[in-house]
Formats: structure tokens, C-alpha cells, sequence
């Protein structure tokens, strides 16, 4: 019994350890299958460039399987004799599912061996990984692919990786490939061998209160009371990506699909009912369905549906604002108040603070 106890006790802990390692590979994104991604099969290695789910870009002679050198696996692809063009050595994936408005990072791992006793320099020699997004009807999205330019290596014989910074795909993007060049400034002919391929999407799960509904101006402008602004503002270091959020009153009106990127520490503004509403401001986009008078229910949701922010209805309607002099309601802290400007604050800092005055000189008047 004693044995089987300590055995019980021993699993929960792996499963709680897996937990634990789980939620941490989750918040930092998912790997995205990329199918033969180590170069592991093809049709008759090494003699036959013909990689299973992958397509040769330029010579196939200088495109072959390598067992002599690999980051992982047992092979590697080797770009043999590479020229002064990428167009003469690469491979192309097969199709790979993606998320229109997702943030990904596609890489590979590279090494540079050196044909020439050291005659030339490792910095000669580039590699290019980029990725091109497919809409449903298989035409590229614009922009079609990133980036638009590779890397140089920086020393031989050593496995380093080459990667894209963070990418948005194209909201219509469903698909993609990615592109393996190599191409060498001088003729060198130093071989280029390339790994295990990765593509990561990034990003990172959001949470409660990552972005907030800062400002609003249910009332409208001096101008027109049709003329009503929303603004979110990103509490993070970190922008985010807003298609496929929404913006709703639980009433059902307004209903807002959102679209487009809300930077680090920076404000979505959305206008209605067109974008001069705030004729010296531009916004990020346009909305329809007015906000009522009496107050709304308003939920911020993200891509999964979780509620990100919200704004209740008090019991005399809405929590700030005055229709009468056209001050906004602002957010401080986790209250509202009215805005000290007319017209509220928007894509600037709330103004609705307390002003501190320091008397520094202080004169007795009689």
C-alpha cells in the first residue's frame, strides 16, 4: 500500500509538473506544423532533390540531402555551390494552415561550411527565409511576403539561426509558404546546409484588462450629437491585433467587428459615422449604430470570446459625460469621470486629473 501511495503521489506530481510546462509553452505561442521540417524524407536521397512537402527553387543538381551535417534529425538540405542570385538555390514548402490577422515568426537553422581554407569571409554568404500568405481563392495577400530580404552569416561551421521578427499575417490570409533561399556575393562556392524549419505563431494569449475602453463620447460633438467616438487604449509593451474582436452592446447596438493593430501603450480610435467625426484626428475605423442617451451595456471580446473589458449601465444611465456641454467620459482608474476638455481627450492621455498648485512664493496682501 506504502509503494503504491508514493507511486499515486509521484504521477500527480508529473502531471502537475506537465501542467505547469503546458501553460508556459501556451503563453509564449504555438508551433505551427510544418511538414517535413527537418528534411527527413524524400524520394531517393541523397541523390534526389525531391524533398516529401517541400519544392525546389532553381538548379536541382545544386539542391540535394545532406547526412554530413544536420541540427536535428539525420538529414539536413544542402544548397551546393550557391550563386550570386537566390533564384538559383532554394525550396519551397507545401501549403500551411494559417489565421488571417495572426502574429507568426517563421526560421530556420543554417550552416555555413567553408571551401576555401578561410579565403573568404562568412558574410558573403546569405540566407533568405520568408513567408508568402494565400487568400481562400489561392491568390497571394497583400503584402504577399516578408520580409523582402536575407540575412548574411556571421562565422562558418556553427548551426545558427536565421528568423523573421514578429509578422502579422494579411486579415484574408488562410494559407501560406515558406520560401529557403541562399546566395553568395563573390563565388566562393562555401555549401549551405539548413534545418529543421520553424513557424511560430506569436502571439500571446490576452488578458483581462490588455486593452481598455478608455473614452467615449456617447453624447457626440458641439458639432453634431450623430458625431460619437470610441477609443481603446493597449496597456501593454506589446501591440496587438485586433481583427476578429468585437466591440458589442449587449442590446445589439452597436456591433462592432474590429480590424487593425492597437500598439503598445497606444489608442484605437472608432468613429462614427464617418471619419469626420474628429476632423483633425484620424481613425483607426469606422463604425456603425448609435449609442444610446440612457446608457449601454458595452463587452470588449477577443478572438476566443473572452471578455477583455466592459462597460456597465448605472442605474442613471451612463457613468459619466454631459450631453449638454459635450464632455466625454473618461476613464481613471476604474472609475469614469467627466472630461475636463470639451470634446474629451482623444488619442491623448485623459484629462480628468486633479491639478496640484505648489505655492513657492508666498506674499501677505493687507
Amino acid at each position: 500500500m506504502g509503494l503504491f501511495v508514493k507511486g499515486v503521489r509521484k504521477m500527480k506530481k508529473l502531471i502537475f509538473l506537465i501542467s505547469l510546462l503546458l501553460i508556459a509553452y501556451s503563453s509564449y505561442g504555438a508551433i505551427v506544423p510544418v511538414e517535413n521540417d527537418s528534411f527527413e524524407t524524400a524520394t531517393n536521397p541523397p541523390l534526389d532533390s525531391s524533398f516529401d512537402s517541400w519544392y525546389e527553387e532553381g538548379t536541382p543538381s545544386g539542391i540535394t540531402s545532406s547526412t554530413t551535417q544536420k541540427h536535428s534529425g539525420g538529414r539536413s538540405c544542402r544548397f551546393t555551390n550557391p550563386t550570386t542570385s537566390y533564384s538559383a538555390r532554394g525550396v519551397k514548402s507545401f501549403q500551411i494552415n494559417v489565421t488571417g490577422g495572426e502574429i507568426y515568426k517563421v526560421g530556420v537553422w543554417g550552416y555555413l561550411k567553408d571551401e576555401n581554407a578561410l579565403a573568404y569571409d562568412p558574410n558573403i554568404s546569405w540566407l533568405w527565409v520568408s513567408i508568402e500568405w494565400f487568400n481562400s481563392e489561392g491568390n497571394p495577400s497583400t503584402p504577399s511576403q516578408n520580409p523582402s530580404s536575407g540575412t548574411a552569416f556571421s562565422s562558418f561551421a556553427i548551426w545558427t539561426e536565421f528568423s523573421t521578427s514578429n509578422i502579422t499575417a494579411p486579415s484574408d490570409a488562410v494559407y501560406a509558404t515558406v520560401y529557403i533561399r541562399c546566395k553568395e556575393t563573390s563565388n566562393a562556392n562555401n555549401d549551405i546546409f539548413v534545418d529543421a524549419v520553424f513557424l511560430e505563431d506569436s502571439q500571446q494569449p490576452t488578458q483581462p484588462g490588455d486593452v481598455v475602453i478608455n473614452e467615449i463620447a456617447w453624447m457626440g460633438t458641439t458639432t453634431s450629437a450623430t458625431d460619437e467616438w470610441i477609443e481603446l487604449y493597449n496597456t501593454t509593451d506589446e501591440e496587438i491585433n485586433l481583427t476578429g474582436w468585437t466591440l458589442n452592446a449587449t442590446d445589439g447596438m452597436p456591433e462592432i467587428n474590429l480590424i487593425g493593430i492597437i500598439v503598445a501603450n497606444g489608442y484605437f480610435l472608432l468613429e462614427r459615422p464617418d471619419d469626420d467625426t474628429l476632423p483633425t484626428i484620424p481613425a483607426d475605423q469606422i463604425y456603425t449604430g448609435a449609442l444610446g442617451n440612457e446608457g449601454e451595456n458595452l463587452e470588449l471580446r477577443d478572438t476566443s470570446s473572452t471578455l477583455i473589458d466592459s462597460v456597465d449601465h448605472f442605474p442613471e444611465g451612463w457613468g459619466a459625460g454631459d450631453n449638454e456641454t459635450k464632455q466625454t467620459m473618461e476613464r481613471i482608474d476604474s472609475s469614469w469621470k467627466n472630461s475636463i476638455e470639451v470634446g474629451g481627450t482623444p488619442r491623448q492621455q485623459n484629462g480628468s486629473v486633479t491639478t496640484i498648485i505648489t505655492i513657492t512664493n508666498w506674499r501677505e496682501i493687507y
